[in-house]
């Protein structure tokens, strides 16, 4: 992408919808831009890639203003990107979260759905001269927006028609317009017709008028996880999981469990022994070890994969009442005091402090118990904290 086709961008993510009720179970999130994906929200994946491409201005569609969304995505990217918030002021816009709005007037435009989370195959489409659509191969016809394309020019969309035969191109939430003046008028229009009919206006409508000036292109995207959908949303979650992952990082979806291996094996080794010989009072508090080998060759850990976000992504990404926060660090020091606590061991001060003064001046202690039938422990002592004391 050129710099300047990264300025006369801009980026519009629809995020006024209602997060799906599935997905309400599990989370306090109240924004589909919001759904938590491998420790962040959807739109935090989006801005992080599309701010990597060189675009930096960005236009949010939200249901009402003054939400989390705002403060969140002020906090993490207002100082680097240019961004507007816009409330839908009509019944009709599109599915209740148009962002066409004169807050943009760049002569290009992307639209990315809040709940999307993707990857070009090739950024350079944003300099296509053509508006294309992004498209990935699924199996079901009955819940997408259907691509027909030949030789990569759209020839018709077919939105959420049951039993079309697969594989089938699936529109993903992302859109590049060339011609942004087309793209609004595009937009009122297909408002207006859904306001005369009392409908709500689908993407669809607007690209098939914008099709109807100019040859759609479809384009294949490089990566793309729906986590929309309740049923998704979990394998969305897996499979970003694993490509973050420092460590090798696999996840079984079938049995619910989760495989790691690590570089670092005197560590690794260490955390495996912490987990499978945990007091059995403590060990309900951390995921079930279902497999795990100490071999120092190839040192494994199989345990059961808990799908939903930590207290440190919820503090993070979610606006969960003061209130509730007080409960559960209330319930943590319960937890600590009354359990941990009851397990604590006494720290051989003597013999470690006779330890230290023969090595001090090594700059650490190294306490190693060599392979055996219980794994490797290892703790390293700073001297210069035992010093202090």
């Amino acid at each position: 992408m050129t710099a300047r086709t990264s300025t006369e961008t801009t980026v519009l993510i629809p995020a006024a919808g209602r997060v799906p009720e599935g997905l309400l179970a599990l989370s306090n999130i109240q924004n589909p831009a919001l759904i938590p994906v491998a420790g962040r929200p959807v739109i935090h994946w989006t801005l992080s890639y599309l701010r990597g491409l060189g675009l930096g201005r960005f236009v949010i569609a939200v249901s009402q203003r003054g939400g989390f969304i705002e403060d969140f995505v002020n906090g993490a990217f207002g100082s680097t990107c240019d961004i507007a918030f816009i409330t839908p002021s009509k019944a009709g816009g599109w599915g209740g979260r148009s962002p066409i709005s004169p807050t943009w007037s760049t002569p290009r435009a992307m639209v990315v759905l809040g709940d999307t989370h993707f990857q070009f195959a090739d950024p350079a489409v944003l300099n296509d001269a053509s508006p294309t659509v992004l498209v990935s191969e699924v199996e079901e016809s009955y819940r997408w927006c259907i691509a027909e394309s030949a030789n990569g020019t759209v020839t018709a969309l077919r939105d959420k028609e049951p039993n079309l035969k697969g594989p089938l191109d699936a529109l993903i939430g992302v859109y590049t317009f060339p011609d942004a003046k087309l793209l609004r008028e595009a937009s009122a229009a297909a408002v207006s017709d859904a306001q005369a009919t009392g409908g709500v206006t689908q993407m669809k409508a607007i690209l098939d008028r914008v099709g109807a000036k100019t040859p759609l292109k479809a384009v294949k995207a490089g990566d793309w996880l729906d986590c929309g959908n309740p049923d998704r949303q979990a394998a969305s979650h897996q499979a970003l999981l694993q490509k973050r992952a420092f460590n090798e990082l696999s996840v079984d979806p079938v049995l619910g469990t989760i495989t790691k291996r690590s570089r670092n094996v005197e560590k690794f080794i260490d955390e495996i022994n912490y987990l499978r010989l945990l007091p059995t009072e403590l060990a309900v508090l951390f995921p079930r070890v279902v497999d795990f080998s100490v071999a120092w060759e190839s040192p494994s850990l199989t345990l059961e994969y808990y799908g939903y976000p930590s207290l440190a992504e919820a503090y993070v990404f979610e606006n969960i009442d003061p209130g509730v926060w007080e409960r559960i660090f209330t319930h943590l020091r319960a937890i600590i005091t009354e359990r941990f606590m009851a397990h604590r061991s006494r720290w051989r001060w003597l013999a470690a402090k006779r330890c230290w003064w023969a090595r001090r001046r090594r700059g650490s202690l190294a306490f190693q118990v060599r392979p055996s039938s219980r794994g490797w422990c290892t703790t390293t002592v700073s001297w210069r904290s035992m010093a202090a004391r």
